[in-house]
């Protein structure tokens, strides 16, 4: 399936549906008693470009979230054909080895940088993106020790804001070495446009 692409003329902030042309999936959580989302709203505004039209098209917006930020890598695994997250709950890591492991596992990590999952890029301009990038973490499961019990969105700075870029998931990593990391993340604001 190929992903969707950046909209060539503004039509929303990154983190709205909106901003890509192409499909969306929406997950529904209601009623599943093993999902808590560790996440406050801030603040959520959007500038209308007509304001009699309150569903209408918007020339701007800002989505302010509080919750635990992990600073990471993202590196494309050729033998897994997918973008590795490493993170680390104390800054950004160091540039990972090129070296493909043949398992997914932290131990694949080196410099005890943790592999904590998956980056799903929202379009194929992110694709091309392999460096720093920080994961929000939106919503956890208490469930199975190899279950994909971790999700998110990943940023990169925007000038003093951040931008999304895509969809974080802890993708079949063992959770004890996921949650070693994310427990450990500070709780921080941040405002993505």
């Amino acid at each position: 399936t190929p992903l969707p692409r950046p909209c060539t003329l503004y039509r929303a902030p990154s983190w709205s549906w909106a901003s890509v042309d192409g499909g969306v999936i929406i997950e529904d959580f209601h009623g599943v008693a093993d999902v808590y989302c560790d996440v406050e709203v801030v603040r959520c505004e959007t500038v209308l470009k007509n304001d009699q039209l309150p569903f209408g098209e918007v020339t701007g917006g800002t989505l302010v979230l509080r919750a635990r930020v992990v600073a990471c890598l993202v590196q494309w695994s050729e033998a897994w054909r997918r973008h590795d997250l490493y993170g680390s709950a104390g800054g950004v890591p160091e540039q990972v080895d090129q070296e493909e492991s043949s398992t997914p596992s932290s131990e694949a990590a080196p410099r005890g940088d943790t592999l904590i999952g998956i980056c799903n890029p929202d379009s194929a301009e992110d694709v091309l993106y392999e460096g720093g990038v920080f994961v929000l973490v939106i919503k956890q499961r208490s469930f199975e020790v190899w279950s994909d019990s971790s999700e998110g969105i990943v940023v990169i700075p925007h000038g003093q804001q951040y931008r999304r870029i895509g969809r974080y998931h802890q993708g079949g990593v063992k959770r004890e070495d996921v949650d070693r990391v994310l427990l450990n993340a500070p709780f921080k604001e941040l405002e993505i446009v």
